[in-house]
């Protein structure tokens, strides 16, 4: 059902999603949560592709799917009682070059992009332990003792 009307309105190339508003995509895009309800209503489907997906003018239909997937992660948080710290740390991290890293890697030896939810534990994990490194680097004798020439 959906194909067809892609089909039948040129979805499939493009440059076809800029005539398509944000209620046009809602009725053919599987959002039973309502994700796109946060989205501004005067933005098409183009535009929501550009803001979610960077480069791609036609992705606007996986929109709701991605803001699905980051929920998980906002859920986690919600769930655990994150303060407003944690929850500004959990930013900080998605925007760091370990979370990066972490998805590349993953990208890498797996062959597919994790899941934002498993993207973003990776990360805590990673993050954790080079903060631990540092915290050792910083108490270790030999770390404030002078080199011998």
């Amino acid at each position: 059902m959906v194909a067809a009307r892609l089909i039948r309105q040129n979805l499939h190339r493009s440059d076809g999603w800029s005539r398509v508003d944000k209620a046009s995509l809602h009725s053919i895009s599987a959002d039973s949560k309502e994700n796109l309800e946060s989205v501004p209503g005067a933005w098409t489907a183009t535009r929501i592709s550009f803001f979610f997906f960077t480069g791609r003018a036609d992705w606007g239909l996986f929109a709701s799917a991605f803001l699905c997937f980051w929920g998980e992660v906002a859920d986690e948080l919600i769930k655990r009682g994150a303060s407003d710290y944690d929850r500004a740390q959990a930013i900080q991290l998605i925007k760091s070059d370990t979370f990066l890293q972490v998805v590349r890697d993953f990208r890498r030896t797996e062959g597919i992009a994790p899941h934002p939810m498993v993207a973003y534990k990776l990360a805590k994990e990673q993050s954790e332990k080079l903060a631990l490194a540092c915290e050792l680097a910083l108490e270790s004798p030999r770390a404030s003792m002078p080199r011998k020439n």
